[in-house]
């Protein structure tokens, strides 16, 4: 789900609009996708989803891989939950899925660890209704400062997600106005995100970019990156593969294939 080509900044804006089979032949949960980053060995995908105004699924499926769901505008019902701009949902792999419906429409960026998948797979353990489901309304979870050992005070985190067996998470992250970084760091895990508000300037690899609301990334390890600022402040999703850990030195080794970057 991970071997995805390394993306410094995707303006999703210029990502067309696809339908979902697209995406995931004979799986179609409606609405339509721009798919931000893709591994082709699973079919592993983040994209930004429309669901559009009085859409409706049924329940009763599951699906190969982990799902999560981020709310950017709108809202949609899933089961007993109510999705609103901000709120967070995981369900792990082979757990039922229930009814969804949005009367409005939404916008969310979704996370699915293999090709969405939308029947039982013969054979295979499903997990009960209800284990290892997460909901969050991140409005009312508290801010506490970034758990990454390194950079300068004043980043904030919220965490939506760990994963006990990699040490990864997920997590809103806040950077306050005037923030920056004079050094050049790097990470041994994945860093995935995007950007919700305000912007930042950094070196990326050597080459000077802002990142902007509505920008996406994709990072493998190793991926130099800093120094970096925020004139007026910056949040965004991030999701790391594993335990992350900011190394300031110089890269011993890269992949051949993560020297270059490729843009979808």
């Amino acid at each position: 789900m991970w071997a995805r080509p390394y993306i410094g900044r995707l303006p999703t804006d210029s990502v067309p609009w696809s339908g979902f089979p697209l995406f995931a032949p004979g799986r179609d949960l409606g609405g339509v996708l721009r798919v931000l980053s893709r591994d082709p060995s699973n079919g592993a995908g983040t994209c930004l989803w429309q669901i559009p105004s009085g859409w409706a699924h049924p329940g009763g499926f599951t699906m190969a891989g982990d799902e999560q769901l981020f709310v950017l505008e709108g809202e949609f019902h899933k089961g007993d939950h109510r999705y609103r701009p901000g709120c967070y949902g995981y369900r792990p792999a082979g757990q039922t899925h229930e009814a969804m419906r949005s009367p409005g429409g939404a916008l969310l960026l979704a996370m699915w660890d293999s090709a969405p998948d939308l029947a039982s797979m013969p054979g295979a353990h499903q997990v009960e209704t209800g284990e290892g489901l997460r909901f969050v309304d991140t409005g009312f979870v508290p801010a506490v400062p970034t758990p990454v050992q390194g950079p300068p005070a004043g980043i904030d985190v919220k965490i939506l997600n760990r994963y006990p067996d990699s040490g990864g998470m997920t997590m809103l992250i806040t950077i306050p106005p005037g923030w920056e970084e004079s050094r050049s760091e790097h990470h041994d895990c994945v860093e995935e995100s995007f950007k919700l508000s305000g912007g930042i300037w950094i070196v990326e690899n050597g080459r000077e970019q802002v990142l902007c609301a509505g920008d996406y990334f994709f990072r493998p390890p190793r991926i130099k990156h800093g120094p970096m600022r925020t004139e007026g402040g910056t949040s965004s999703l991030i999701r790391f593969s594993a335990r992350p850990e900011n190394h300031y030195g110089p890269v011993n080794s890269m992949p051949e294939n993560h020297r270059g970057e490729r843009q979808l």
